[in-house]
Order: structure tokens, then sequence, then C-alpha cells
């Protein structure tokens, strides 16, 4: 008579199915609300809407800095603000409904464990959202342009462009979800990540020009230009006057891709640093 052996699992591999599914349950969450349903598909559609609108608009070039492959990409920085907000939803909506104390529960009170869970759930979906977004903007937008115009997908630089700036969405979002993990509040993280889009990047005109100079490649709308921009020489600016900042005072893209990488890891640190302590 044969015997079945019952081999427990080793305890890493436990932790990583206990891991896989709390994403999974993350996603179904995120994928359920239909407000942030409606957020994604407005974000998708107003990226392609503004990127087709721009190219339409273009029938002749615009000079030296005329970057085809920029203009069907720039309705990204709309999608980018519309994703954040999901980001923020992600927790304070997951917040105030009480639905994240039984994600703790579920968990067996494993706070960080949960928190990376929601932090992989939207960006993954952040990251699928923004890359359909950047794919379909240049795409139809090189469509709406005169022939002559018109960037190649298969040419130097193009597409890292469009993939760099789909990964700059779910960057973003990840903003969004530390700043309200940190805040604890939707409202004011919603405002701290407009603040920080836009209104640091106006604020920063005040400044000395030394100064404003200095922090120009750390402006977030600069460090997508960085990414989206495939021109040489100098670089059309979305933060500043648009008339172009010589390249060499910029990041290259990944280092521009990396330091957008570093906002959202600090945004995430500090929202896990208040999560950790407390209650839900």
């Amino acid at each position: 008579m044969a015997h079945s052996l019952d081999v427990p699992r080793p305890r890493f591999a436990r932790r990583r199915g206990r891991g896989v599914a709390l994403v999974r349950g993350e996603l179904v969450k995120l994928a359920s609300l239909a407000s942030a349903r409606r957020v994604l598909a407005g974000a998708t559609l107003a990226g392609i809407a503004v990127s087709v609108g721009l190219c339409a608009s273009h029938h002749k070039g615009g000079g030296s800095l005329f970057d085809p492959t920029v203009l069907s990409l720039l309705g990204l920085l709309v999608a980018q603000v519309m994703v954040g907000a999901v980001g923020v939803v992600a927790f304070s909506g997951d917040d105030e409904r009480g639905t994240l104390a039984l994600s703790l529960a579920a968990a067996g009170g494993r706070r960080m464990a949960v928190f990376f869970a929601k932090a992989a759930a939207v960006a993954a979906i952040a990251f699928a959202v923004g890359e359909v977004a950047s794919f379909a903007s240049f795409a139809i937008g090189q469509g709406t342009l005169a022939a002559p115009l018109r960037a190649d997908i298969g040419a130097p630089g193009v597409l890292r462009a469009v993939v760099f700036g789909g990964a700059s969405v779910a960057l973003i979002a990840l903003v969004g979800l530390g700043l309200a993990s940190a805040l604890r509040h939707g409202a004011a993280a919603i405002s701290s990540l407009a603040a920080l889009l836009f209104v640091v990047p106006a604020l920063m005109i005040a400044l000395p020009l030394s100064i404003e100079n200095a922090l120009d490649r750390l402006v977030i709308a600069n460090l997508f230009a960085v990414l989206v921009n495939v021109g040489h020489g100098r670089i059309v600016s979305f933060a500043l006057s648009g008339t172009g900042l010589p390249r060499s005072t910029l990041f290259n893209a990944p280092e521009a891709l990396g330091v957008l990488a570093c906002y959202a890891a600090i945004a995430l640190a500090a929202g896990a640093a208040r999560f950790s302590r407390e209650g839900a």
C-alpha cells in the first residue's frame, strides 16, 4: 500500500506564496473601484487626445526644437496627474472605507507586507496604463502628422522615449500612493502631488538664476522632458519657458528615470514609515 508524504514547503516558498496572494488581492481591490477604472480609462483617452490634438496642429513642424516624438507624447503629462490621483485613491480610498483593516487582518497584521503589496499593485496597473497610453499616443499622433515630419519607432532613441514615457506614469502613481500614506488624507495628498508637479516649478522662477539653473534638472517636468526628447543639442523644457535647455545641463534619459524613481522611493519610504507606526 502506497503512502504519500506530506512534505512541508520551505519557509521562503510559503512567504512568497502569501506575498503573491496579497498582491493579487490588492489588484482585485483596485480594479473593483469604479472610480479608479473611470480615471484610468480617462487618463488613457486624455493622454491620447492631447497628443493627437497637438500633432494635428503642427502641419509644418516647429523650428529647430520641433521633435515629433515629444509632440506625440506630451499628453502623458495629463495621464501622469490622473493616474497619480489613482495612486492616492488606492490608499486613501481603502483607508476611508475601512477595507484597509480587513487587508491587515488577512495578512496577519504584517503592515509592511500589505503596504508593499499595494505599491506593487499600483505599479503594475499604472505601468500597463502608461505604456498603453504612450504607445497609442505615439502611433496615432504620428499618423496625424504630415509624412515628412513623422518619427519612426525604429529610429534611434524613439522606442526608448515611448517606453520611458509610459514608465514615468507608473512612477508618478507611486509618488501619489506614498503621499496618501504619509499624509493619511486624500485631498491633501492630491494637492501635494499637484504642487510637486506644477507649483514648485513655477515658484522656482522667483529664485536667483544660479540656484534656479542648478535645480532645473530635478524638476519632474524636466525629467519627463529628458525621457521623451530624442533630439540632440537643446531639449524642450515643459517646466519653464519652453525655449529649450542645453542637454548638457540635464541628466541623460536613464539618469532622469532613476531620479524620478528616487522621487517615488522617497514618497513610498515616507508613507511606509507612517503606516508602520499607525493603526489602520
